[in-house]
């Protein structure tokens, strides 16, 4: 697989190893939009083509992603939900679900990836307690189990179909489209190798068959294209 890209991922470093030109990955971050915003206007007057696209897509995506734990499962009365934003990478005809906090002004969001996560989330979470339950211990296991359980599950292909791409992230209300994945820490759980070669084959088969339909040509209106004799083969061609 050939990447053509303004931008430089951690997966690029496979090419170096050599790659087939037959498969191109024109990869360009080129959409940012509010899905669930778009299909929340159906319960208004106004209706559209965007919105019943924003519809559509949402039916796509897999049915654990809005079914996901709160970080105060045991005190929702005494402590507000959690200010996470569940992520979803959709690479390949595969979900791998994510979090995402965004820790303080100023500052870049952190993902679930990155190192010391629980302790950036009690930070970002204590504000927001009750004094008197300062002392109380956050379970994480929830987060954690949830996260593990969907890993690399099998999702409908649509999704890329739809978009024109193996790679597409969801956080929170939000759609990118070829996002770079370095950004979003998925170095830490997903090598190079296997992101490069499940978008290669991917591309190369899934998405191959769909941007290539069937000929309507007839199999003898094929051989004329080709300009080839229909009447003799290869074998029985005459002799000079």
């Amino acid at each position: 697989m050939r990447i053509i890209s303004p931008f430089h991922d951690y997966y690029d470093s496979v090419q170096g190893q050599g790659f087939d030109d037959k498969v191109v990955y024109n990869r360009e971050t080129r959409s940012y939009s509010n899905v669930w915003f778009e299909a929340s206007r159906r319960f208004r007057s106004h209706t559209g083509a965007e919105v019943e696209a924003a519809i559509e897509e949402i039916k796509l995506l897999p049915a654990f992603h809005e079914v996901r734990p709160y970080l105060y499962d045991k005190d929702r009365h005494v402590c507000s939900p959690e200010g996470a934003d569940a992520g979803l990478l959709c690479l390949a005809g595969r979900a791998y679900p994510f979090w995402v906090l965004p820790v303080w002004e100023d500052q870049p969001a952190v993902t679930s990836f990155e190192a010391g996560f629980d302790d950036l989330v009690e930070q970002a979470e204590k504000p927001r307690r009750r004094r008197r339950y300062e002392s109380q211990t956050i379970d994480y296991t929830p987060w954690r189990d949830w996260q593990a359980d969907h890993w690399g599950r099998e999702i409908d292909p649509a999704i890329h179909f739809r978009h024109g791409s193996p790679i597409v992230l969801y956080i929170g209300p939000h759609r990118i489209i070829d996002p770079c994945l370095r950004d979003y820490g998925f170095q830490r759980k997903l090598d190079p190798f296997t992101v490069f070669q499940e978008i290669d084959m991917f591309l190369g088969g899934v998405m191959a068959d769909i941007a290539e339909p069937p000929s309507p040509q007839t199999d003898k209106e094929k051989v004329l294209s080709h300009g080839m004799d229909v009447k003799r083969s290869f074998r029985n061609m005459p002799r000079p």
